[in-house]
C-alpha cells in the first residue's frame, strides 16, 4: 500500500502514474510470516522400539511378551507342580498412511525468490506429524485398562473418580462438589491408578489441554522442573513436571460434547503403554504430466497399538477458568 496522499494537493496535481510502484518499488521480503504448528507429543509418550523393523505399508511387527510366572507355596516332600510358561504375542500392524501431493509450476519456481520445494515439503512434514499425532491420541482410550479410567478407577481401590461419559469431571481451582477436582489433584489421581498397577514412576508423562495448564498456574504447582532444552517446549509442548511426571500441552487431544461443554480426554502413562512405528517411505518429485513443473509428494506409513493397557490412564474432564 502506497503512503497516503492528501485528497487535494496544495499545488498542481498528484503525479500520474504515482511514484509508488514506478520510482518507489514494491518489495517482497524473503522472510515469511511464521506458521504456528501444534506441538506433537508422540515422540515423548510412546515407545518406538520397533520402528526400524518396518519397511512398507501393510507390514506387521510381532512383539513378544515376558510371560507371567506362577509362584507357589512349598512344603518338604511335596510333589512339585510343573508350570509351562506362555505369553501371547502382540501384533503391531502398519496399516495406516497419510500423504501429501502438490503441484509446483516451473514458472513459479523460476520467478520465485524463495525455494518453493523446500518451503512446501518442510510445511508438509509438519502437517503430517500433526495429523498422525491427532490420529493416535484419538485412538488409544478404548485400549486403556478398564481399572485406569472412569469413575470407579483403581485396580486396588476402585473408587478413584476420573470422569466418564455422562459424568465428566469439572476441573477448577476451588472444587466443592464430588465431581469437581483441582488440576493438581487430578494429576495425582492419574498417578495413583498407575501406582496400583506398579507402573514405574521414572519416565511417566501426562498430556493435558491448554485450559488445564492455565488452571495449574495459580494452583499448588509452585516449581515446575522445566526441560533444559530451550527448544523442547515449542517442539513437544513440555512445560514442566508434577509428582515426577512430565507434563505436555497438546491441542490435539480428543474431545466430546456434554451438555454444551467441550470435554477433553486427558492421558497419563509410561512409554511401554503405546507402541508406535512410522516411516516416511517416499519423498519424491516427478514431472507433472499435464503441466510444466513438478509434482512433489510425500507418503508416511505408520501403526500404533496399546501394548500395555495397565501402563496408561485417562481422565474425562472439562475446565472452569
Amino acid at each position: 500500500m502506497a503512503f497516503p496522499l492528501a485528497s487535494t494537493p496544495w499545488a498542481g496535481s498528484h503525479p500520474n502514474p504515482p511514484y509508488s510502484g514506478t520510482f518507489i518499488p514494491e518489495l517482497w521480503s524473503v522472510r515469511m510470516i511464521a506458521k504456528y504448528y501444534a506441538a506433537t507429543v508422540l515422540s515423548e509418550i510412546a515407545n518406538t522400539d520397533y520402528e526400524g523393523e518396518i519397511r512398507n505399508y501393510g507390514d506387521t511387527v510381532h512383539i513378544r511378551q515376558v510371560p507371567d510366572i506362577t509362584v507357589r507355596n512349598y512344603t518338604i516332600d511335596q510333589a512339585l507342580a510343573v508350570d509351562r510358561f506362555s505369553a501371547p504375542k502382540i501384533s503391531l500392524l502398519i496399516d495406516r498412511g497419510k500423504y501429501v501431493h502438490m503441484a509446483i509450476n516451473d514458472v513459479y519456481r523460476a520467478q520465485s525468490d524463495i525455494n518453493l520445494f523446500e518451503m512446501l515439503t518442510t510445511a508438509a512434514s509438519n502437517e503430517l506429524r500433526i495429523e498422525i499425532d491427532r490420529d493416535v491420541l484419538g485412538g488409544i482410550y478404548s485400549g486403556i485398562a478398564a481399572a485406569n479410567r472412569g469413575n470407579t478407577a483403581g485396580i486396588l481401590s476402585g473408587n478413584v473418580r476420573l470422569g466418564a461419559a455422562g459424568s465428566p469431571l469439572v476441573v477448577k481451582t476451588n472444587p466443592s462438589a464430588v465431581n469437581e477436582v483441582d488440576p493438581l489433584r487430578l494429576i495425582l489421581r492419574l498417578n495413583l491408578v498407575l501406582d496400583e498397577y506398579n507402573v514405574p514412576r521414572e519416565g511417566r508423562w501426562c498430556v493435558i489441554p491448554p485450559w488445564m495448564a492455565q488452571l495449574l498456574k495459580p494452583s499448588d504447582l509452585k516449581d515446575a522442573s522445566l526441560t533444559g532444552d530451550r527448544r523442547s517446549p515449542l517442539r513437544t509442548g513440555l512445560i514442566g513436571a508434577v509428582d515426577a511426571t512430565n507434563l505436555y500441552i497438546s491441542t490435539l487431544l480428543p474431545t466430546a460434547t456434554e451438555s454444551g461443554k467441550t470435554v477433553n480426554y486427558i492421558f497419563a502413562g509410561y512409554r511401554d503403554g503405546i507402541s508406535f512405528a512410522s516411516q516416511l517411505t517416499k519423498v519424491e518429485d516427478l514431472p507433472n504430466p499435464t503441466d510444466f513443473g513438478i509434482l512433489a509428494r510425500m507418503l508416511q506409513v505408520y501403526g500404533f497399538k496399546v501394548t500395555k493397557p495397565e501402563a496408561l490412564a485417562a481422565a474425562y474432564a472439562y475446565g472452569e477458568l
